[in-house]
């Protein structure tokens, strides 16, 4: 090994620990609060790690029944061995997508790395690739979407493998069937996947079929595992479990077709508005209320990522002829927005949705400012452009902490947020276990009955604990109440005697903790 693929090695090392840091710091109280999702992924590894089989008893399923509607399984099984190590705890849930964040750094850098040396600039192959890796190291969307339990960070990892394993095949035959596997294994991370990986295979197939590598064995044996592979998706859509979501979200059934194509291509322009890109982001882009996906003041990017995504883009249409491969970057960046763009997204994209752009942004980014200095030839010059570019990461990527970190747990807390306060409440009850009769969580939720599971899954609070609502109050029971203050005013007549109050990181109430007599 060289000195400089050691220095290489050395300094992606480095920028996978920056990573990680920046994904797991905090990460059991920021985000404030702990939202349903997290919690069915959580409990439902949990379940399938002491009984092998889900909350509803269904032994090793493919796709989980999770609120009224079915999820892709990967999250769930991902997330066991780390509930195993550390057990059942938001904690747990959270460090699998912080480890498969972490990991796609290192994957980005595989795959810049060897796209660089397929088209012939291995001169620049190391440099590109830890470029990428830092700048995905750094990115507010990938880190946002690493710090939290559910199954959106799943998607751009299992597809930047694949799309390596795809430039690897190019010279290892092989790979194509890995590739393959990967490519359909898209459809199990996240919904938006099972359109976005048919297509992606599709198009990967197409873009490295010039280079006339792989034989017709491999290519068929990779087709028909890809096939097989897919196959649980199809019989799922055939029966109607996995269109039990799309039919929440799909565009209007009732809109004529013309209608509708106009509306999913204005869908599609909107994510790459500077609004979604640069400035407002998710959370403050117009018609958004939901304060979970994103942090205000921040855009999806950088605004320095600007002027080197264009660059990108431009260098990958103008190369794409020679080098087939560059169609690669065009193909994520193309993908994109269509898991957004395919459903009602009440006003503009949402970054969840075209979680794909966490990765296709710092991509096209650093083909970009590759790009710029292989043009420049004068070292002092490539000097002072470094740490021009350097600042300017740092800058934006210092802000974006101390937003993140100060400002985000502030607001990002009630009902349009992280709905926080179930741990507190259900520790509370678990404490005063024997003490009364009922135990009362009272607010607002989503789905507030796989808290009751999670927080205790194995049943402590012997079924005494329940969700319910100010009818349920009684002056001449023995009960503890968890009572949130938009529920406290509808019972103002309503004798209650106030024990304590679990408060928002904020230091506004969020539950007031009372008893009943």
């Amino acid at each position: 090994m060289s000195v400089a693929q050691r220095w290489a090695i050395s300094l992606l090392c480095f920028i996978t620990a920056v990573g990680f840091f920046v994904r797991i710091y905090h990460v059991d109280t920021n985000p404030a609060g702990f939202f349903c999702d997290e919690a069915s992924i959580g409990y439902n590894a949990y379940t399938l790690l002491t009984t092998g089989k889900d909350e509803h008893g269904t032994s090793l399923p493919v796709f989980f029944r999770s609120f009224g509607d079915y999820r892709t399984p990967i999250p769930f099984y991902t997330a066991i061995p780390f509930i195993a190590l550390f057990g059942l705890s938001e904690l747990s849930v959270r460090l699998a997508t912080v480890s498969v964040g972490t990991l796609t750094i290192v994957v980005l850098f595989l795959f810049i790395h060897r796209l660089f040396v397929v088209i012939n600039k291995e001169r620049y192959a190391a440099l590109a690739g830890l470029v990428g890796a830092g700048i995905l190291a750094i990115s507010p969307w990938h880190i946002h979407f690493s710090r939290f339990g559910s199954e959106y960070i799943y998607l751009p990892f299992f597809l930047l493998f694949a799309a390596w394993c795809f430039l690897e095949s190019i010279h290892h035959r092989k790979m194509f069937i890995l590739a393959s596997v990967l490519s359909i294994a898209i459809c199990y991370t996240y919904l938006p996947g099972v359109i976005l990986g048919p297509l992606f295979y599709v198009g990967s197939f197409f873009i490295i079929l010039p280079y006339g590598k792989n034989s017709k064995h491999t290519v068929w044996l990779g087709i028909i595992i890809a096939l097989l592979t897919f196959t649980p998706v199809l019989i799922a859509w055939q029966n109607k479990t996995l269109q039990t979501r799309w039919n929440n979200v799909e565009l209007e059934k009732t809109q004529p077709v013309a209608s509708q194509i106009q509306l999913f291509v204005s869908q599609y322009i909107s994510h790459f508005s500077p609004l979604f890109l640069f400035t407002k982001g998710d959370t403050e882009y117009p018609g958004h209320y939901m304060q979970r996906f994103g942090v205000r003041g921040q855009g999806q990017i950088y605004l320095v990522d600007g002027i080197f995504v264009l660059l990108g883009i431009v260098f990958c249409i103008l190369s794409m002829k020679r080098y087939p491969v560059m169609l690669f970057p065009l193909l994520i960046l193309f993908l994109y927005p269509i898991g957004s763009s395919i459903t009602k997204t009440d006003g503009g994209p949402f970054s969840f949705r075209s979680i794909l752009g966490s990765i296709a942004f710092p991509i096209v980014s650093t083909i970009g400012i590759t790009l710029v200095f292989s043009l420049i030839r004068n070292k002092r010059v490539q000097l002072v452009l470094s740490l021009l570019i350097f600042l300017g990461y740092g800058i934006s990527f210092g802000r974006y902490l101390y937003l993140y970190h100060t400002q985000y747990p502030l607001y990002s807390q009630d009902f349009a947020g992280w709905q926080f306060g179930p741990r507190d409440v259900m520790k509370t009850f678990l404490d005063n276990k024997g003490k009364y009769d009922e135990y009362l969580l009272i607010g607002e939720f989503n789905a507030p009955e796989i808290f009751l599971k999670f927080y205790d899954p194995t049943n402590i609070c012997q079924n005494k604990c329940r969700i319910a609502g100010v009818n349920d109050i009684h002056e001449d029971r023995s009960q503890l109440i968890a009572i949130s203050p938009q529920s406290w005013q509808q019972v103002p007549n309503l004798m209650l005697t106030v024990q304590k109050v679990i408060p928002y990181p904020n230091g506004q109430p969020a539950y007031y903790i009372a008893t009943s007599r």
